[in-house]
């Protein structure tokens, strides 16, 4: 099974043990865990990038979330694209 791991990229700094103890408890058991975008993207790039890198960024998540079984969010921490790939998934 699949799982997509989402938290708030802002919220890393604060909250990146929490989001490293989900993802390793997810994989002990026996789970694929899509999540490394989460670690890579820093709250800089995503403010600065272009709409083209937008576009694509938006696609390469929305292709994460389509192949995966289940989401996991942890929403401790505020977060603009939370809420909008909640509502695709459950609406698209």
């Amino acid at each position: 099974m699949k799982i997509y791991f989402s938290g708030s990229v802002s919220g890393k700094k604060l909250y990146e043990e929490n989001y490293l103890a989900i993802v390793k408890a997810l994989q002990e058991l026996g789970y694929e865990v899509i999540y490394q975008y989460l670690f890579q993207a820093t709250p800089e790039e995503i403010a600065t990038k272009t709409p083209e890198l937008t576009v694509r960024h938006e696609r390469m998540i929305t292709n994460w979330l389509i192949q995966s079984d289940l989401i996991v969010a942890e929403l401790s921490y505020r977060s603009f694209g939370q809420g909008g790939r909640k509502f695709l998934m459950l609406f698209g």
